[in-house]
């Protein structure tokens, strides 16, 4: 246990540590160490349960399992408060640790009993009832210029982007012991929320770096659920620097009707970049006469405050559809 989390825990205990007595023996530093001794980051009191953004089925499980904590944290509180001063130093150890032979009897029963209730979770249920390293780190995320869209997918919903949640709604992932044969409606729910994220973001699978300032433009107006410390990073994130605005797939800095003093051959290699980039991002195909890309780049480019024309868009679009070399669409 680090003395961070020690600390933590003997602010955050004042609540539960009424069950005991403290004059003249200090009770309140020496019941939390028991208690987190015996389950661990299950019984260090959070200013408020931490139940993640992960659909209705996971906010009813978790309320249920928080009910079985909190009848095991009673249970214990009961059996301590029954112990008198002397009982409990001679009992315990000052770090929490049980010395007696019948309290260590007594503390492998209540692990026994935690290991029961809790033991074989789904990692997302587990994270946040032991508030392991498994919850997003806000803090740490918040320092990136840019995030993925995984990043993304599971920092919204207050967890690290780790392989192993990841595996838990893999589409291709085998039966698993944790989740039985078939996805649970958590992994169901997450595939729909990743797959709202990437068709916002990430329409033609381009694999773009994900700028705070969009995302929280988007989340914000579509009320898209996500943890509410993910939108504070967001904010952070984006005022914490001035930072080109995007979204989708990044697209070249729009350019007016009149370009200004370039040569022929400038322009035309800046027709051709953002035709390739329109190409590859957005799906244009430059042999047809009408493309909906246009448009789609105009919108893009009105969301972002740019004032650039629908004539501006097609003339360079045309440009740099006419310089393609050929053989440019060969597989």
């Amino acid at each position: 246990m680090s003395s961070t989390k020690l600390g933590q825990v003997e602010r955050l205990f004042s609540r539960e540590a009424a069950l005991t007595n403290k004059p003249p023996f200090d009770r309140s530093f020496f019941v939390p160490r028991i208690f987190i001794q015996i389950g661990g980051g299950l019984f260090i009191p959070p200013h408020h349960d931490e139940i993640l953004p992960l659909g209705s089925d996971y906010e009813a499980t978790m309320a249920q399992l928080l009910e079985t904590r909190s009848k095991i944290f009673k249970d214990i509180g009961r059996h301590l408060k029954k112990m008198s001063d002397k009982d409990l130093q001679l009992a315990y150890s000052a770090d929490g640790t049980a010395a007696g032979e019948a309290e260590k009897e007594w503390v492998f029963h209540r692990r026994r009993e935690i290991d029961a209730a809790f033991g074989r979770l789904p990692l997302w249920y587990s994270a946040a009832l032991f508030r392991t390293d498994d919850l997003a780190n806000f803090e740490h995320w918040s320092r990136s210029a840019f995030l993925t869209l995984d990043e993304v997918v599971w920092l919204s919903v207050g967890l690290e982007p780790e392989k192993a949640f990841k595996d838990l709604v893999s589409y291709s992932a085998g039966p698993s012991p944790r989740i039985g044969k078939r996805p649970s409606r958590v992994a169901k729910y997450m595939r729909r929320h990743k797959e709202q994220i990437r068709r916002e973001f990430d329409p033609h699978n381009y694999n773009p770096d994900l700028l705070p300032a969009p995302l929280l433009d988007w989340i914000e107006r579509v009320k898209f659920p996500v943890h509410p410390k993910f939108v504070e990073m967001l904010r952070y994130m984006a005022g914490s620097k001035s930072m080109a605005v995007n979204s989708r797939v990044p697209i070249p800095a729009a350019v007016e009707a009149q370009p200004g003093p370039m040569d022929g051959r400038e322009r035309a290699s800046l027709a051709k970049l953002i035709t390739a980039m329109a190409i590859d991002g957005y799906g244009f195909d430059p042999t047809q006469k009408r493309s909906p890309i246009p448009n789609e780049i105009t919108a893009l480019t009105e969301r972002l405050g740019i004032q650039v024309s629908k004539d501006t868009i097609r003339k360079y679009l045309k440009l740099g559809s006419e310089n393609l070399p050929e053989g440019w669409n060969d597989d």
